[in-house]
């Protein structure tokens, strides 16, 4: 009986030991069901095209399967290179395994690619062509700005920004937005001007009735119509323009806003009454406590003569003038009687030493026209002008009458003309 017992207690015993053999060993790290971590790598918002991630496993001898978005699961290494991805979000996952387990949690980075730059715009400047100041914006919000005037590097700036005093001639101003990411605007924002000794300034003034029949043509260059009329500003680059028939999609101060903008940053406008109104565009602010306005033309009802005083750098301000008289063959006595008008009012308002500007759509035929030298009885533009050939010329050196014999610096000015 005793040795019986003895025997029936060994097998117990040998069945205990085989199920310890048979288990895990919790002392092994490779004996686990494995976690992987993600330890390099994009995340959050940023810019690129190619990007490295690298991964572990808390099991040695694990391999990977690598998946972005809603691609297929394939075998991978770390690190695992994707390369020219497209903006926008994206979500890289990674699982271990094993022989015997795999992870089933894959560890994943979430992150957004943005490569698209901002636009930068100019708002409003140079304030004072000596002591310039310049405001921008940015199409994305939250963007950062460099800027840097002529030939200096691009330095950190916020709007406005204020860059004088200048020396005298010409200069550039250039502005570029950056996205929270560092994309930079490859095209920044720019406005040129010069700014010279108040005796020689030099500045462009342009006559201009972009018209054909009774159509106009100043529409936006990629607007229904073609725009030839900014096409053609936007080639001369005017500072000063005395238009004719000045009337732009529905005319409302909104729409003149906008065509500012296609102009430049800085440029301000006067327009007139009537069907086929007169106006003046500027670079120049218009001069402070002298507003620009319009003298009431007797015999017309469609147009009025408009002024404006500009504030050209220096001491002389400068009046621009534009009209639009009588048309056809057999309208000079018509013509003569506009003209005559328009030398009273001009002597009545533009005082005696300030510069003079008359541009626009004459309608003439010959430079011996009694609208433009008299006859005797009524006056022409030359009592207040100078109005004997070349001019209108596309010159330089041009200079424009002062309207008073004592001396004056004179500006030189290049004088354009289209119609």
């Amino acid at each position: 009986m005793f040795e019986y017992a003895t025997r029936l207690l060994r097998y117990p015993i040998l069945l205990l030991f085989l199920a310890a053999s048979c288990g895990s060993d919790p002392d092994d790290p490779d004996d686990k069901v494995p976690d992987t971590t993600i330890t390099a790598g994009p995340t959050g918002t940023l810019n690129g095209r190619d990007f490295e991630f690298e991964f572990k496993s808390t099991v040695t001898a694990s391999t990977f399967t690598c998946k972005l978005d809603d691609g297929a699961a394939e075998p991978c290494t770390s690190p695992v290179e994707y390369v020219e991805l497209e903006d926008g979000p994206h979500t890289f996952e990674v699982a271990a395994a094993t022989a015997t387990d795999a992870d089933a949690t894959p560890a994943s980075r979430e992150f957004t690619l943005d490569n698209i730059a901002p636009d930068t715009t100019i708002s409003s400047g140079p304030v004072q062509v000596g002591d310039p100041s310049f405001e921008f914006s940015s199409s994305e919000a939250g963007a950062t700005f460099e800027c840097k005037l002529d030939s200096a590097a691009f330095a950190p700036c916020t709007s406005p920004v204020a860059l004088g005093p200048v020396a005298f001639g010409a200069h550039i101003f250039d502005v570029r937005a950056l996205d929270e990411v560092g994309n930079a605007d490859k095209t920044p924002a720019n406005e040129d001007w010069t700014y010279g000794n108040p005796g020689n300034t030099t500045f462009t003034v342009m006559a201009a009735n972009t018209t054909s029949g009774s159509g106009q043509g100043y529409e936006e260059p990629d607007g229904p119509f073609g725009g030839p009329g900014l096409r053609i500003f936007q080639g001369l680059k005017p500072d000063i323009i005395a238009v004719q028939e000045l009337n732009f999609r529905s005319n409302s101060p909104a729409d003149f806003a906008a065509l500012m903008t296609m102009f430049g940053p800085t440029y301000v406008y006067f327009r007139g009454v009537g069907g086929i109104p007169n106006g003046v565009i500027s670079r120049y602010p218009f001069c402070p406590g002298t507003p620009p306005g319009e003298w009431d033309i007797a015999d017309l009802s469609d147009r009025e003569f408009t002024y404006a005083c500009i504030d050209i750098p220096g001491p002389v301000n400068l009046w621009v003038v534009s009209i639009h008289l009588k048309a056809s063959s057999g309208e000079q006595d018509r013509r003569l009687d506009e003209a005559d008008q328009l030398v009273g009012y001009i002597e009545g308002l533009v005082p005696a030493g300030d510069y003079l500007a008359i541009g626009g759509d004459l309608n003439t035929y010959s430079r011996t026209e009694p609208c433009l030298i008299g006859d005797g009885v009524q006056r022409g533009l030359n009592a207040v002008a100078v109005v004997s050939g070349p001019f209108p010329a596309m010159t330089s050196g041009v200079r424009l009458a002062s309207r008073s014999a004592s001396p004056r610096p004179t500006p030189r000015v290049r004088i354009r003309t289209t119609g």
